[in-house]
């Protein structure tokens, strides 16, 4: 299965990595992880349709939106930019917490929009047709 790269590029990745303790590797695999978990959670144990949507840029582009929307929201309940240098380990750990519980919560608000879904789908179709085509050459 072929991996995507994920390039976070948001003003808040920064301060968010920061105030968390997370490296920007760190943050990317999390939106990778959580976007996996999150096409389990809709697509359930299907996985063909896993496989294929995972490897759609536009479903990632989309979950990535989702991500950063939620990175915004929590750095502004949170008031992350206020306490930049007061931040100690146990608060950093604390905000962590917090983190991951606040992109944990999207999964059950947000879904995909039509376009995201056929576009997913439409490829990997494209992909196997062009796969048999070969096979019959």
């Amino acid at each position: 299965m072929k991996t995507t790269t994920i390039n976070p590029i948001d003003t808040n990745t920064g301060l968010i990595c920061k105030m968390t303790g997370m490296t920007k590797e760190q943050y990317s695999e999390a939106i990778y992880w959580f976007g996996m978990q999150y096409l389990r959670a809709i697509l359930g144990d299907d996985q063909e349709d896993i496989a294929m949507m995972s490897t759609s840029s536009h479903f990632w582009k989309w979950w990535t939106k989702q991500w950063q929307r939620t990175d915004r929201i929590f750095a502004n309940e949170f008031h992350l930019q206020d306490y930049e240098e007061a931040v100690d380990a146990a608060m950093r750990e604390w905000l962590f917490l917090e983190y991951r519980a606040a992109h944990h919560g999207i999964s059950q608000t947000i879904h995909p929009n039509r376009f995201v879904m056929k576009q997913g789908f439409q490829m990997q179709y494209r992909r196997a047709a062009l796969k048999r085509e070969e096979a019959t050459v």
